[in-house]
This record gives C-alpha cells, sequence and structure tokens, in this order.
C-alpha cells in the first residue's frame, strides 16, 4: 500500500520525465488478472474451512509478508542527518512540512522528515534506527491519529512522541507546523 490522501489525489502540477534508454518488457504474471483468452481464471479465494490448507495459506502468507518487509518498505528522510526533532507525515502534509523544515532551519532549529511511503508493511526500523539519536517526534496528519500507534512501535519507547492533526479536509499550514515543533523546541528547555 502507498500513503497518500484526498488532496494529492486532486492536485496538478508539472512533471519532467527523464529519457529512457530502452523500453521494458515486463514478464507475464501468472497471478494477475487479464482479458487474455486462453488464460487460467484467477479466482481469489480467503475462506478455508479446513484447518490443513488453511494452515499452510497462512504460512505462505507469512512468507509473502517476509518478503515484502526485506523488499518492500519505502520512506524518505529529509534533513534528518543533524536534525533533534523529526515530523513524522505522508502525503500532502508532509510536502507541507518540508517547508517548514526550511523555514525553521533558517531560524537555527535542526528538524528533519521521515516521510513513510509505504504503509504496510510501515518502515518501523526506519523509525527505530532514527530514535536511538533523536529526542522528539512530531506526528503531523490530517487524520485522528491512525499513524502515531506505527511510529510508537517503530521507536520501542526511545524518543518523546508529540502529535499535531487537522481533519475534516483542514489542511494543516506550515506555519502551524512550525508553532508546534517551536513549542517542542520550549519545551525541552
Amino acid at each position: 500500500m502507498i500513503l497518500g490522501d484526498g488532496n494529492m489525489g486532486q492536485m496538478m502540477e508539472s512533471i519532467e520525465f527523464k529519457p529512457q534508454k530502452s523500453t521494458v518488457t515486463l514478464p507475464r504474471k501468472d497471478w494477475a488478472i487479464t482479458a487474455e483468452p486462453g488464460r487460467k481464471r484467477n479466482l481469489i479465494k480467503t475462506l478455508y474451512l479446513d484447518p490443513v490448507i488453511l494452515e499452510k495459506r497462512n504460512l505462505v502468507l507469512h512468507q509473502k509478508l517476509r518478503e515484502a518487509v526485506k523488499n518492500e518498505v519505502r520512506f524518505e528522510s529529509f534533513m534528518t542527518e543533524d536534525a533533534q526533532i523529526v515530523i513524522a507525515a505522508y502525503g500532502t502534509v508532509a510536502r507541507i512540512a518540508k517547508t517548514a523544515i526550511k523555514v525553521l532551519r533558517e531560524k537555527g532549529i535542526k528538524v528533519g522528515l521521515l516521510r513513510p511511503i509505504s504503509l504496510y508493511p510501515f518502515p518501523y526500523q526506519a523509525f527505530a534506527q532514527m530514535a536511538e539519536r533523536v529526542k522528539d517526534f512530531l506526528v503531523v496528519e490530517m487524520s485522528m491519529g491512525q499513524m502515531i500507534e506505527d511510529v510508537k512501535l517503530g521507536m520501542c519507547g526511545k524518543s518523546r512522541i508529540h502529535f499535531y492533526n487537522r481533519v475534516g479536509g483542514m489542511v494543516p499550514s506550515y506555519e502551524e507546523i512550525i508553532s508546534e515543533v517551536e513549542k517542542i523546541t520550549k519545551e525541552a528547555k
């Protein structure tokens, strides 16, 4: 799953595509549902009443998740190298947080961003590593705090977690994020 929000789905901006050296032909995927004639029917079944079959299915799913954790976790670190406070945000809020971070850096406050890109699996390891050296995290969301539990799990209690949100389609401004970071800075003194 890729983290995003409704605002991102409504945005339009220019994008520059880098020239490609060659076209890539993707391999055939037996699991994909396509309209190819003569192709086997792919039936997705989620109810298994036979415990032997269910156990086998669960083991397959468990291995699939282990591979995803190993190969599919995605996140972005922005100006976190020397950060004393890290903002955790995704989607539109992450873009706004970058502006807040640039302004805060001009004021001498060392702030960075850790932006989860994949939701499942969540980048727990990235948060755990960051928590080894950062004492304060500010989770900023356009929701009621659904990401806080994942951030807490990643940190294993090693950092303080602060929360700021807006809901109902209200988008936090970079000034609001700056204000929240400045409160954290004052509390730390």
